[in-house]
Order: C-alpha cells, then structure tokens, then sequence
C-alpha cells in the first residue's frame, strides 16, 4: 500500500507542476472568524444542467457548508459564474483579507487546463491568495477513502443533476473520455449497478479485479443509501462478471456527500501541499502569469 501512497504523492506533484442563479441553501454563513492562512476548500459542481451543490469551507473546519449554485463548463459563461462564485464564497467565510487564504479548488473530471488559467487570474490576480491548487474529483476522493486504495477505484459521483463515473487505474483517471458523464441523476440503483460494470469492463482487463473492489460512492445521491441497498448494488455487479475475482465491493466512506471536501482537507491536513510543492504560488502569478499554471496540469 505504501507504493500506492507514493505513487499518488508522485501523480500529485506532476499534476500541480502543471445569468448565475443561487437557489435554497441547506446551510447557513459561516460563523467562523477565519484565522489568516486558513485554507479555502471549495468543490465545484458541474452547472450545466442548471444549480449544483457546491460545498465550501476552511481546512480548520470539520464539514463544509453546502449551497447550490450555477457554474456553467462553457466557456462564454465560466469566467464570469467562477467569478460571481468566489465572491460567495469570501462572503459566506466572513473572509475580509483575502489574500491571507489559500485556495484548493475541486473540480469536476471534465473540466481542462484552460480553466486552470481563469482560476489563476481570478484567485491569483484579483484576490491575491498566497497560492492555489486545483484537484480532479475522481483523483481526491481516491485519497480520502477508507480503504486508500490510491491506484485502483470506480469514483461515482451523484449529485442532484448530474453524475460523473470515473475509473482510476494505475493511480491516474483512465481515458474513456476522462469518465462516463450522465446529463441526469439515474433514479434506479439496478441501472447504476450496470452503469459501474459498464465502466469496469471499458478498462484493462487485468485492472477490472481491483477497480470494482473498490468502488467509491460520492455526492448527495448517495448520502442516504442503506446497508441493504449496497449489498443489493454489490450482488447486481456480481450478476455480470467474468469471473469470480471481480466480487464488487463499495467501500465505507459515509458521509458519502461529503467524501469529496473532506478529502480535500485531509489534503490539506496532512501537510503536503506546500512540501511535495503542489501548490501553484503567488511568486509563480507574479513572476510568470496566469498562463504558467499550464506547467501544473497534464
């Protein structure tokens, strides 16, 4: 497992040397007084569809706060909603200082590195943060699982209006166009059960065994479901394999809407982002631009 571990430390570093409408909040603004070098988790949903959660706090806190917002993936729209969003998320944080807080955005696994450079300008420029990082989701919710497995896993995301499926093999998203993305939550778990399989079968054969024996459940879709609904999720899987060496097992990794930001502060908390140099950094903005990040992104 520790070649794992240093494997993904190793992806990690190559990774990082590269009309908005809010709708209900499910929780209130923070009030936490934030401490200057407190860190900003903020992961973004896909907003195409219309408003997605979106979860946000500090790296000191325990759970994110979660409201839905719009942030639309084209690109006539992205820069303007990313803006009007980090201007949320300062207010909702009671951040007055903005350039004493760091930022770790988590993004969906299909946005690209152009949308790397928006965030730079934004974050960067505009707010003057000592530094920020940008992480896939697929690629963090494999280091905040129980089991960490970092090499092998099935990441899908559920969230209220989309839904993103992600295989990680060999520790990196494999390219079956970087997921399987649904426009529309998929209400029946038999359906997401073949959905897995599926995914499972468009990987390298050898690879299927450990994929589906760590299969990691994401977003509010997933929040509530029971012990009897997995073992269900589980035997349907089990259904379609070749052979027995596939047995599907979902991994326990509850809250399960909330794996994702969580993920991304024991990131934080553990301490690597600045030491493994991960982080793309207010000299690199100054001396270089907003363009420079492209050397953080494959």
């Amino acid at each position: 497992m520790k070649k794992f571990t240093y494997f993904f430390a190793l992806v990690l570093l190559f990774m990082t040397s590269f009309n908005i409408q809010v709708i209900a909040d499910t929780t209130s603004i923070s009030s936490q007084i934030p401490a200057p070098g407190d860190v900003i988790i903020v992961e973004i949903s896909n907003g195409n569809y219309g408003p997605a959660p979106i979860r946000i706090g500090f790296d000191s806190q325990n759970d994110p706060i979660e409201f839905n917002y719009q942030v639309r993936e084209a690109y006539d729209h992205h820069e303007t909603d990313f803006r009007n969003l980090m201007n949320e998320v300062y207010t909702r944080l009671n951040v007055t200082n903005r350039a004493d807080h760091p930022v770790l955005l988590l993004e969906p696994d299909s946005y690209n590195s152009w949308r790397r450079v928006t965030y730079a300008n934004i974050i960067m420029g505009e707010s003057q943060a000592p530094w920020m990082s940008v992480m896939w989701h697929s690629m963090i919710a494999t280091y905040g699982n129980d089991y960490n497995d970092l090499a092998y896993a099935l990441v899908y995301n559920a969230n209220a209006n989309y839904s993103e499926l992600t295989p990680i093999v060999g520790g990196w998203p494999y390219d079956f166009g970087y997921g399987k993305y649904f426009p529309y939550y998929e209400p029946e778990l038999v359906r997401r059960g073949d959905s897995l399989f599926w995914a499972s079968t468009r990987c390298p054969y050898d690879a299927r065994p450990y994929l589906l024996n760590n299969i990691l459940l994401c977003g509010d879709q997933w929040d509530n479901i029971t012990a009897s609904e997995i073992t269900h999720l589980e035997e349907r899987i089990d259904l379609q394999r070749l052979e027995y060496a596939h047995k599907a097992v979902v991994r326990g990794t509850s809250p399960r809407k909330f794996l994702i930001w969580h993920a991304g502060k024991k990131l934080c908390d553990d301490g690597i982002m600045l030491s493994w140099d991960l982080a793309f950094q207010q000299s690199h903005f100054q001396t270089n631009g907003a363009e420079y990040i492209r050397q953080w992104v494959f």
